[in-house]
């Protein structure tokens, strides 16, 4: 899915979050060590809650009749990659603990 410019210019949220989303990296590995795991803890409940947060928002915009292509596909492709974080960091963790 594209990047669409003008959908996070006309939703400041989604906007913030599109940016967030694009912009953030999963840490680096590093060796095992309880403080590596706890970061790995900490990245993962922040993934979880931004899923959260922006499976929220999506619900808010299709109830304010705003469910457009360009919104359902940057809500997709952002989602997606969320996802993806979170599946990375969650194999992480499984190999630092």
């Amino acid at each position: 899915m594209a990047y669409n410019v003008e959908v996070e210019r006309s939703d400041p949220i989604v906007g913030s979050w599109m940016h967030q989303v694009s912009h953030h990296e999963a840490p680096s590995p590093s060796p095992p060590s309880l403080d590596g795991a706890k970061l790995l803890r900490g990245e993962l409940r922040l993934a979880e809650e931004r899923i959260r947060h922006f499976e929220a928002r999506a619900a808010e915009l299709c109830a304010e009749g705003r469910e457009t292509a360009a919104y359902c596909s940057v809500i997709s492709a952002r989602f997606d990659k969320q996802v993806e974080l979170n599946a990375t960091l969650q194999r992480r963790l499984q190999h630092s603990e």
